[in-house]
């Protein structure tokens, strides 16, 4: 019998069919021609060729300009191949754009010199979920709609002008955003408030205001320069 430990996850899900008896009872609905292994590995498959081709066509959507030099740096393999791999890896398709996005953009217009800032941000598109994305462009909208400097305020230090028109900008737009989060998104005004603090974890998101209301945790905050960037790189028209 192989190591488990030297299974393909395909073929550590079969192993692991063929130990449980009840789940063997469930094979019986299964084409008797087929095999459980077999059907995952095909279908395995399949996804894979149908992910790799969102991904390498956002690729082409953006006419990148490869030459033998750039193919054979390390840098340039290193960054498709981890890039292929989340794409591969990636359930929603959109998600698989933005990964071909961030790699064009970073290749393309060279926007991206440091490796390291590059594994960052793809770490952060492949942490953020399809909602949790959504979510935050709820938010861009809203911050759009209110510049900081249409924003007044009162005499305070100067260091604190810029927290201060942060501040009532959240107060201002946050029934709006929550509103619209929930509409859209179809979730309450709390997992609102629970997903933004899960958010927070990824830097694209920040935490200003933070208060009990009606004993429920009510946080106002504000988009990071890291959301930014991201959404820079991803250079999305939406």
């Amino acid at each position: 019998m192989p190591n488990v430990n030297n299974l393909s996850p395909i073929d550590k899900l079969a192993e692991y069919y063929t130990s449980k008896p009840s789940l063997q009872a469930l094979a019986l609905f299964l084409p008797q021609t087929t095999q459980l292994s077999g059907l995952l590995k095909l279908r395995a498959d399949e996804i894979a060729k149908i992910r790799a081709k969102v991904f390498f066509e956002e690729l082409d959507n953006g006419k990148m300009e490869l030459t033998p030099k750039m193919i054979q740096s390390e840098d340039f393999v290193h960054r498709f191949v981890i890039t292929a791999k989340a794409a591969v890896n990636t359930f929603r398709h959109e998600k698989i754009r933005r990964f071909a996005q961030l790699f064009r953009s970073s290749i393309q217009n060279n926007t991206i010199d440091n490796t390291d800032e590059y594994e960052e941000h793809l770490q952060i598109i492949d942490d953020l979920s399809e909602r949790e994305y959504l979510l935050l462009c709820i938010l861009e909208k809203y911050e759009k709609s209110l510049p900081l400097e249409s924003i007044p305020y009162v005499e305070c230090d100067q260091k604190d002008i810029q927290e201060y028109k942060e501040v009532k900008r959240a107060k201002s737009i946050w029934s709006e955003f929550t509103s619209e989060s929930s509409s859209c998104l179809n979730i309450s005004s709390q997992t609102t408030a629970n997903m933004l603090t899960r958010i927070a974890r990824t830097g694209c998101y920040e935490t200003l205001v933070s208060h009990l209301y009606f004993d429920k945790v009510h946080v106002e905050g504000k988009l990071t320069s890291t959301w930014f960037r991201i959404r820079s790189l991803v250079d999305e028209k939406d």
